[in-house]
């Protein structure tokens, strides 16, 4: 963003945090395997019509030192939305956007255990691309925090940063979500294909779940089937949405075509649960 639209919006930030003035939309994860619902990412939204994405806020939020804040205020709205639709989301795992280097202080990682217990265990960190300050520092907090919670991490926009491959090694997370720009008619490139199972080889022999982020066409859901990734999460399944939403009957049925092609079948049960 230009720095005079920084400047500008710099009250609006502060408003914005002060005031609580964000929700959260959820966007289904879909299990490859099985057509379930493995889960939910919580997706920011302004109330402010000042902000027309996450980005501009963070970007916003950046500018003025307030990304903590917004990192605090993240986990505070998203806990207590579980907390009250934990009945909703059962047990699928909320995937919850963390900023960089600016994790929680070990006094509210405490408070969270303290208060949300029976929720932690379905929390899943999921790291934006971009780098800390010290990347070493970054990764040893992570970990710890991972194992003080109970959690688990995921590294989001794989292949979008320059510290991909560094943090991979580094945290040895529970998921990798391959960024959209890998998955993007993938079916009609062989080198995206090539380089793809050469991540997915390297991810299952360290136990690694991968998921394919923003899977829109059925060619692109075919071919992450076939290449076999675990998770897939776009707006072919769904859009992000206020209520978490079903996933729609023919868009499992595809899957189900899917995978009885390639030798596996989706379990009846778990595709009931997933309508």
């Amino acid at each position: 963003l230009a720095q005079s639209n920084l400047i500008s919006k710099s009250e609006s930030i502060n408003q914005l945090i002060d005031e609580r003035l964000v929700q959260f939309a959820f966007q289904p994860i879909v299990d490859l395997s099985d057509g379930s619902t493995y889960g939910y990412e919580a997706l920011m939204r302004s109330k402010l019509k000042e902000f027309s994405s996450p980005i501009e806020i963070l970007a916003v939020a950046a500018s003025q030192s307030k990304l903590y804040q917004i990192e605090q205020m993240t986990f505070e709205l998203v806990l207590d939305w579980m907390a009250k639709n934990s009945p909703k989301v059962l047990e699928k795992k909320i995937f919850i956007n963390s900023i960089a280097g600016y994790f929680l202080s070990g006094k509210e990682i405490t408070a969270i255990k303290t208060d949300f217990p029976d929720l932690v265990k379905n929390i899943v960190i999921e790291l934006l691309e971009g780098i800390s300050d010290d990347e070493n520092a970054f990764i040893k907090k992570t970990t710890a925090m991972r194992r003080d919670l109970g959690l688990q991490i995921a590294i989001d926009d794989y292949g979008s940063g320059h510290s991909n491959e560094f943090r991979l090694l580094g945290l040895n997370p529970d998921i990798v979500k391959i960024d959209r720009s890998f998955i993007c008619d993938l079916h009609l490139s062989h080198d995206k294909q090539t380089l793809l199972s050469n991540v997915l080889s390297f991810c299952q022999s360290k136990n690694i779940k991968v998921l394919a982020e923003g899977v829109e066409t059925p060619e692109e859901l075919r071919c992450v089937v076939q290449l076999g990734f675990d998770f897939a999460q776009g707006y072919y399944f769904a859009r992000p949405n206020f209520e978490p939403k079903a996933i729609e009957p023919e868009k499992l049925d595809f899957l189900q075509q899917l995978n009885d092609q390639h030798g596996s079948r989706i379990r009846e049960a778990g595709l009931r649960g997933a309508r």
